[in-house]
């Protein structure tokens, strides 16, 4: 991919905020061999599908995926020559003219995972096909939202925070068990104390989805994380002590658990 338009790449991620206003709008979706043929080497994303093939096929050829990738490109007008994609957007070409380049909206995205200072992450067992859900906050309250599947098809939309953090409590609370919670004290303790304990302890056990979400906050490269497990029983959130050695746990009501998802996507200031 042709690297060398930082200006193009910052302007293409910023073409994107317009998607945010109003309902999340689907951007494209695309899969872990044409990642590879955007990126070289897949710049940070979750190649799902790739690492699969990687650990049990004989002869899987990351060149070959690249390259046979590159033709689908090719062939779906989302990567042309530089000389091409700068004749159609009016500019001069930028590095090497049979560079391939891109369209605008797949360099957007490229550009926003890469620049936005504000990354949320959720993993945890599958759910409607999507094992991870990775969230791109910018200081405008636009958000990226990128969701793969285990067979390596990264969907990507624009929304606004309020939008991804709705999308974000149903992914860690699927079946809306925090409605029925119980109102329980803050418990301390190692893990395994945790699940020994009264209150807490049944919830833990009988949880059916535990999602682990980590908030990247790329200035100060800070990566708190928070253990969401869900159950019939009601919603736990697990997440480290003040002293930092031990973790506290407390039940979570809906109107709480829609309170914490928002707040991750709080970008802090600085200075």
């Amino acid at each position: 991919m042709n690297t060398d338009a930082p200006t193009r790449q910052t302007a293409a991620a910023a073409a994107l905020a317009p998607h945010a206003a109003g309902d999340p709008q689907v951007l494209t979706s695309i899969t872990d061999e044409e990642i590879l043929a955007l990126t070289g080497d897949g710049m940070g994303f979750d190649l799902p599908w790739v690492t699969a093939r990687e650990a049990r096929a004989e002869g899987f050829s990351r060149d070959e995926a690249r390259l046979s990738a590159a033709r689908s490109l090719v062939a779906r007008g989302l990567f042309a020559p530089e000389s091409a994609v700068a004749a159609l957007e009016r500019r001069e070409p930028v590095g090497d003219p049979e560079a391939w380049t891109p369209n605008i909206l797949l360099t957007g995205i490229v550009a926003r995972r890469m620049l936005v200072p504000l990354q949320i992450r959720a993993d945890g067992p599958t759910v409607e096909r999507v094992s991870i859900a990775s969230m791109f906050v910018d200081h405008d309250g636009t958000v990226l939202q990128e969701l793969v599947s285990p067979d390596g098809i990264h969907h990507f939309s624009m929304s606004d925070t309020a939008h991804a953090a709705d999308v974000l409590r149903h992914r860690i609370d699927p079946g809306g068990h925090a409605a029925g919670s119980p109102v329980t004290d803050v418990v301390t303790g190692s893990y395994e104390q945790l699940e020994a304990s009264d209150g807490i302890g049944p919830l833990l056990r009988g949880a059916e989805h535990r999602t682990r979400v980590r908030v990247t906050d790329r200035r100060d490269r800070l990566s708190p994380s928070v253990l969401v497990a869900s159950g019939p029983g009601g919603v736990v959130v697990v997440q480290e002590a003040e002293d930092g050695e031990l973790l506290e746990a407390v039940a979570a009501s809906a109107d709480q658990l829609e309170e914490l998802a928002l707040s991750l996507f709080t970008i802090a200031p600085q200075g």
